[in-house]
């Protein structure tokens, strides 16, 4: 390998490394003055963002977390161990520290034993019980970017946005299809960072739409990246197939070995008639060793399906 070809590369990787610098730096220096961001492409701010995801093999993180709803509210920690799109490791304590709860997931399958006392028991199946007690349909690559405070529902490769800018935020808003500007009588272009929605659930166009398209047809996904580093801040998707809205937000984030991870989250989904809300804050995170799963049933538990 000669040393013209080794000198272009390296003007290449200088030039690489300059403008991903000056991206960042230059918005920060915006802000720092008072000055709005700059307007910038959705495909500039989607590859970006997806160039930002949270990395890792291995990690282990715990967490204090509160769980609420309509007349509800119950609070906990948890220990977590990943290893990436392959298992997820959850061991649930009350405030007294005696675990209750371990679960199990993995691409296609959810397991837990529920130590509880007068309810012990176990559990072996798939996503559907989670989903209906979350409301919402999650997968393992959803919860696994959730705990990592990566985009979810964001298709890199299918979703089109619109971009704007909402104060110190971009704000990326998923173009409509034909389902959505018929059932909502205006297209993206009209919405706000904060619109809210109304359907008229009994009009023809409405129940056309249940008959013809599928959930995601009927979804408006919303989601503010932070001005200087493109992490999700907030996502917001208004599920009008199911008359439910979904939103996550992020905050307090720390240099992590290099990476950007947030110490605090909060993702409620809602409904019409009722609300469930998870917040929780990372007590501690580390990605540097090997991990082992342990998960075991004892004898006398009985199965419930």
């Amino acid at each position: 390998m000669n040393r013209s070809y080794l000198h272009r590369i390296g003007i290449i990787l200088v030039v690489m490394v300059s403008v991903l610098l000056a991206v960042s730096c230059s918005n920060e220096r915006r802000l720092a003055k008072g000055k709005p961001l700059k307007k910038r492409a959705p495909s500039f701010l989607v590859n970006h963002n997806v160039k930002d995801d949270f990395q890792f093999e291995w990690l282990s993180m715990k967490i204090s977390a509160d769980v609420k709803s309509e007349g509800n509210n119950d609070s906990f920690k948890a220990n977590i161990r990943i290893r990436k799109d392959s298992i997820i490791w959850i061991s649930i304590s009350p405030a007294l520290g005696v675990e209750m709860v371990r679960v199990l997931i993995t691409p296609d399958s959810v397991k837990y034993v529920s130590k509880v006392p007068n309810n012990k028991h176990y559990y072996l199946g798939d996503f559907s019980a989670m989903n209906n007690v979350a409301m919402m349909d999650l997968d393992f690559r959803m919860i696994q970017d959730i705990l990592m405070g990566n985009a979810i529902m964001m298709d890199k490769g299918e979703d089109k946005f619109i971009s704007l800018i909402d104060k110190q935020s971009y704000c990326l808003i998923s173009k409509f299809n034909r389902h959505l500007r018929r059932v909502l009588d205006f297209d993206e272009k009209a919405v706000l960072p904060n619109s809210t929605f109304t359907v008229n659930v009994l009009s023809k166009e409405y129940q056309k739409a249940l008959r013809r398209a599928s959930i995601d047809d009927l979804m408006v996904k919303r989601f503010w990246l932070d001005g200087k580093h493109f992490r999700v801040q907030r996502a917001l998707y208004n599920d009008l197939y199911n008359m439910r809205d979904i939103e996550i937000m992020y905050d307090e984030f720390e240099d992590h070995e290099g990476q950007l991870y947030p110490e605090h989250g909060r993702l409620k989904v809602s409904t019409p008639e009722t609300w469930n809300e998870l917040d929780f804050e990372v007590i501690r995170v580390r990605t540097s060793k090997t991990l082992d799963f342990p998960f075991t049933i004892p004898a006398d538990y009985e199965l419930k399906k």
